[in-house]
């Protein structure tokens, strides 16, 4: 089975992801939501089938991971400031941010 090509390059995904950002402000708090919302965007079956199905299956189709779309999102956000989450997910952002650090220091 070929791969399907969903995204030519990490520009075309933060593209979506900041539309996205912009006209949802409820993914700006989630990137679980923001990445439903970019698999919706791309047609996937997300909700026609379940998740023990969908997941192994969107890497093998050529759907953004994850961790794509969540990096895409810190990229998007840092150049776009206003875009960020509400100031209690920033908090909790920046907290995980310093754990991580101290965890792997």
């Amino acid at each position: 089975m070929k791969k399907r090509k969903y995204f030519d390059n990490l520009h075309t995904i933060n593209d979506l992801v900041e539309r996205i950002l912009m006209n949802n402000p409820a993914t700006r708090d989630s990137d679980e939501l923001l990445y439903i919302s970019v698999l919706e965007h791309f047609k996937a079956p997300i909700r026609t089938t379940s998740f023990a199905e969908l997941f192994p299956r969107l890497q093998m189709d050529g759907f953004p991971s994850f961790s794509t779309v969540s990096r895409a999102r810190r990229k998007v956000t840092e150049e776009n400031p206003e875009l960020k989450g509400t100031d209690d997910i920033k908090e909790k952002r920046s907290q995980l941010e310093a754990y991580f650090h101290e965890f792997f220091a």
